[in-house]
């Protein structure tokens, strides 16, 4: 089943609204201005795509004056997306982001380091972002946040999908977002992925890409009553890891390639309905020609008459909102009959033979538009969307009893694994930590306790059940995690602090994602498949609906689930209390249909707890 578009929002450093973005893409406009929100220090580029100040202050406005960029983002650009919703019901929400509210995160960790306290309120503020959003929107749960990376927003597109699809909402309101501050453009400077010149899809002379501020929003509806004000149709998704580097892409473009394909599978298309690519093009020297490889792989014999788009040429880079901006863009594009060209494409490389955009395309208004997305970490992302809207198709029926195959854990002086998890408290009673040194201690370089902790119990989980583990790209990964890890993240921040932003670990940086943890486990143990991360909430609930859903479909064979937490009293308010380690299930579809597999649905989880604990307390004996 697909889903109807009702509306959508967008902010660019371009403008307010999609039209105005759109608009100027087609005048050859680009967002990349000075920085002034931080102190930039003595980094090699010193301009960025950050809002202009006219509209950064009509957000302070819209935000009751509060001077929180990403937070006034969500809240407008919802607003666009709801604008002229009708009696209804209230939407669920998928938030979406790479970093999410990090000037409130700069401001508590500067206060830690530099009076020795953090406030609570303020980092509370971060952390229930989710619920803050719910209650200020007057939405309905589900609710979630989920981190991907750069390809967070079609990911977070891709749950809303899979919620209607189940029946577990009528509506979804997906918002993606992120901000440009001294933490993340520090890091990425340093991991040199900033060009110091201009963003150069596909061009020979590309040196990297230039982030910017943005969010994008699309209001999601399955009820045939929305269909007559729907203005598009989102017929599929699909995610995935390379399993094969944190920070260089896989060779000859695999990940991207599995992706999009999976997504026309997912869509019941084929490369010949595709009349549009938005490619994820960052203007990075090996993104681009892996990329190129991917959709020629993908589109085969039709690969040279399809139109390749590459938005950040105007935008810059909107980090995790980049690609459901990308997806309304092309959405736009289609509904206008004229896809932007691609600015500063100046001489085509050799290597990216694609059907790169190099004046504005004409196209039709039944073209169907394919959106490729891809982060740090291997995490990829694809969707497919068209004007196409009249009555969806109806959904295959879901079937299959989930079992689980085997678990293990690493907690606070205990670790273990069996086929199922032990009676409650049970787990506490496992051998000691320097029985399981050699999952724990990595010799790769240095590791967030978070990934150590999560390594040793997928090793743990996985050795219980099998010498072999089954065929890496049907073998999929959901992750769970509150805090994500903040030790990794206030260690690169103080050394900001002290050094400045251009001594900034980049050593550090890619581990501090919230994500890392997961993609890791995906690198080390070669699994490719299905890849999700819902980061901020300390309810496991979706990360389980989420492996359930993959295993029904049909889109994994396998799924590791796993929740894992690593703080400590540096990055947390004084009284909180988090259950530190990593537990790991591994499950998968019954075939003799004796499984035993219960997850707890009405049970709530602490708050500001962690993960571990819910996912513990929650699995049925």
């Amino acid at each position: 089943m697909s889903a109807y578009i009702i509306d959508t929002g967008l902010i660019t450093p371009l403008g307010i609204g999609v039209q105005t973005a759109y608009d100027g893409m087609l005048a050859g406009a680009c967002a990349v201005r000075e920085l002034t929100r931080f102190d930039t220090g003595e980094l090699e580029q010193v301009r960025g795509g950050q809002l202009a100040e006219d509209d950064e202050e009509m957000l302070y406005s819209y935000n009751q004056g509060d001077e929180n960029v990403a937070l006034a983002m969500i809240l407008h650009v919802a607003g666009q997306a709801l604008d002229g919703l009708d009696d209804g019901p209230a939407p669920a929400l998928v938030l979406a982001t790479n970093f999410g509210l990090m000037e409130t995160l700069e401001w508590c960790w500067c206060e830690r380091h530099e009076t020795g306290c953090l406030d609570p309120n303020s980092f509370r503020m971060q952390q229930d972002v989710v619920d803050t959003i719910v209650q200020r929107l007057d939405l309905s749960r589900p609710a979630a946040q989920v981190s991907l990376s750069c390809a967070s927003g079609a990911a977070a597109a891709g749950i809303g999908l899979d919620w209607l699809r189940n029946g577990r909402a009528e509506r979804v309101l997906v918002v993606a977002y992120d901000t440009l501050t001294q933490f993340c453009w520090s890091g990425l400077a340093n991991m040199r992925t900033i060009s110091t010149d201009r963003v150069r899809p596909f061009d020979s002379a590309r040196s990297g890409t230039i982030f910017s501020d943005g969010a994008a929003a699309v209001l999601f509806s399955n009820r045939p009553e929305d269909a007559a004000s729907a203005i598009g149709v989102l017929h599929g998704t699909a995610t995935n890891n390379n399993a094969f580097h944190l920070t260089a892409p896989a060779k000859g473009g695999d990940g991207s390639r599995r992706v999009m394909a999976a997504a026309l599978q997912d869509a019941s298309l084929t490369a010949a309905d595709i009349g549009l690519v938005s490619a994820h093009a960052t203007s990075t020297v090996a993104n681009d020609v892996t990329e190129s490889v991917a959709i020629n792989a993908v589109l085969g014999e039709h690969a040279a008459d399809v139109p390749v788009a590459a938005f950040k040429s105007n935008l810059g880079h909107l980090f995790g909102a980049a690609s459901l901006a990308e997806m309304i863009l092309a959405l736009h594009s289609v509904r206008a009959g004229k896809v932007p060209p691609i600015l500063n494409l100046e001489d085509q490389d050799d290597a990216c033979n694609i059907n790169a955009i190099r004046q504005t395309a004409v196209i039709g208004s039944d073209t169907v538009a394919l959106i490729n997305s891809a982060g740090i970490g291997g995490n990829n992302a694809a969707a497919i969307v068209s004007a196409r809207t009249g009555q969806l198709p109806p959904m295959p029926a879901r079937s299959g009893r989930v079992r689980m195959v085997s678990a293990g854990w690493v907690l606070a002086g205990s670790a273990g694994a069996d086929t199922a998890l032990p009676p409650d408290g049970g787990w506490m009673k496992g051998n000691g930590l320097d029985d399981y040194k050699p999952q724990l201690e990595s010799v790769k370089g240095y590791l967030d306790p978070s990934c150590r902790f999560a390594l040793g119990a997928a090793q743990l989980c996985l050795s219980k059940a099998a010498a072999d583990t089954p065929a890496s790209e049907s073998f999929g990964i959901v992750a769970a995690t509150e805090y994500g890890a903040p030790q990794t993240g206030y260690a690169f921040y103080q050394g900001l602090l002290d050094k400045g932003p251009r001594a900034a670990s980049p050593m550090l940086f890619p581990y501090s994602y919230p994500n890392t943890v997961a993609n890791l486990v995906a690198i080390e143990f070669g699994l490719a498949g299905s890849h999700m991360v819902f980061s901020s909430l300390a309810d496991c609930s979706e990360a389980v609906h989420f492996a359930e859903s993959a295993l029904r479909s049909g889109a994994a064979d396998h799924m590791l689930v796993i929740a894992y937490e690593a703080v400590n009293e540096q990055v947390i308010p004084d009284e909180w209390v988090v259950d530190n380690g990593a537990v790991c299930l591994w499950l998968t579809i019954d075939q003799d249909g004796d499984g035993a597999w219960r997850w707890d649905e009405e049970k709530k989880a602490a708050a500001h707890g962690g993960t571990v604990r819910d996912l513990l307390e929650r699995v049925g004996r």
